[in-house]
């Protein structure tokens, strides 16, 4: 009977052609820009979720009020978290993270064994406990040490290699325009769903002993530094946001006055930088939940239009298909029969929609992903 249904089902798509044609493409079409846009939007939501501590890490940040002018930096000064890791005992960790040179800004290295050398770009200075904060392996080194040493770098796979090929990077020796660095670690690529980027890790102790940096570590009214700290289990973001307006204002507020300044600290969580923070100068690439949403719609709403096209046609053939109808009837055909017959008519209409919908977005997805900037794939959803 199923193999009957599915035989008349093709024949009557295939008997009025052009109407097919139109039902299932633009059916396709709707399938194809939706799923697209969901590959977007599961995207932008996954950003830092692979960390371990994820619920436990938060950026602080604060707004300094100078002369009238409100700042919303996402960076704060040299010595505030020391002063805060001291002070608030609900911190288990923190870390600061210096960006040398971001996307577009390059920092010269050549190799001193291969003697290549290239610019890069996405360069950070930080500490050891950057290690204890985030979620990213280290292929080679020690996570608790490779960053303790001044002049100590930590490569990521793909920078490695490009250096050393197959052979070996631990140990060697690296010259910039800020001295000679040892590499100490090898990092595993960052995930791209990650807000922090990077492709070399320096040592933050070799630039405290650098001339021309020394000055910003006891400086507390210059934000140069992006701060993260890992609460204590069972601490609530409300409870670290009571602790840094209790203690942490007190403390930089203090010295602050000097240049009649105030600051108001603030904890961000994790998952909400990418998203939801919204702050100048931002140490990676951010989104926008007003993207999120607008996107959603215009799915939704394409999805729509696919649907009711596919339905209006439908409805305008039906009305010509009441002779077939009749005649089928008279033959012996029950209700039950007639119904299956025009269900599998639209499963087959759709699944055939479904599978050009399919190759659209092989095709397009490249120039979309180019579009955007990402790297969107069809297996990310499976």
């Amino acid at each position: 009977m199923l193999r009957s249904i599915l035989t008349i089902a093709f024949r009557s798509l295939l008997r009025k052609k052009m109407y097919s044609l139109i039902n299932i493409v633009g059916l396709a079409i709707g399938l194809s820009a939706c799923t697209i846009i969901a590959l977007f939007i599961t995207d932008e939501l996954s950003y830092d979720r692979f960390h371990t501590k994820r619920d436990r890490v938060v950026r602080i940040v604060h707004d300094v009020t100078r002369a009238g002018v409100v700042l919303h930096s996402a960076m704060t000064p040299a010595p505030l978290a020391p002063a805060l890791q001291t002070a608030i005992a609900d911190i288990e960790s923190i870390v600061r993270v210096y960006r040398v040179a971001g996307k577009d800004d390059m920092v010269q290295l050549r190799s001193v064994s291969t003697g290549k050398k290239f610019k890069e770009s996405n360069v950070l200075v930080t500490e050891p406990a950057f290690f204890d904060v985030f979620s990213f392996p280290l292929l080679k080194g020690n996570p608790s040490t490779a960053l303790s040493l001044p002049f100590s770098i930590i490569l990521t796979e793909t920078t490695a290699r490009k250096y050393f090929g197959s052979n070996d990077p631990m140990g060697q020796i690296f010259t910039s325009e800020l001295g000679e660095f040892t590499v100490t670690g090898i990092m595993q690529d960052l995930p791209e769903q990650s807000h922090i980027q990077c492709n070399v890790l320096a040592s933050l102790s070799t630039f405290e002993k650098i001339g021309g940096f020394g000055w910003m570590f006891p400086n507390w009214f210059t934000n140069a530094f992006y701060t993260y700290a890992v609460v204590r289990e069972g601490v609530s973001l409300e409870q670290i946001q009571a602790s840094l307006t209790a203690i942490g204002e007190p403390i930089i507020n203090q010295r602050l006055q000097k240049d009649n300044a105030k600051a108001v600290l603030m904890a961000e969580a994790l998952g909400n930088i990418y998203l939801r923070s919204g702050r100048e100068s931002p140490i990676g690439p951010t989104g926008t939940m007003m993207a999120i949403w607008v996107f959603s719609a215009i799915g939704i709403v394409t999805l729509l239009l696919g649907a009711i096209n596919f339905v209006n046609l439908a409805t305008a053939r039906s009305s010509q298909r009441g002779k077939e109808i009749g005649i089928r009837k008279t033959l012996g055909a029950q209700r039950k029969e007639l119904i299956w017959q025009f269900l599998a008519e639209a499963v087959v209409t759709a699944l055939l929609a479904m599978v050009i919908a399919g190759v659209l977005c092989e095709l397009t997805l490249p120039l979309f992903s180019a579009f955007i900037g990402k790297k969107l794939s069809l297996f990310q959803m499976v």
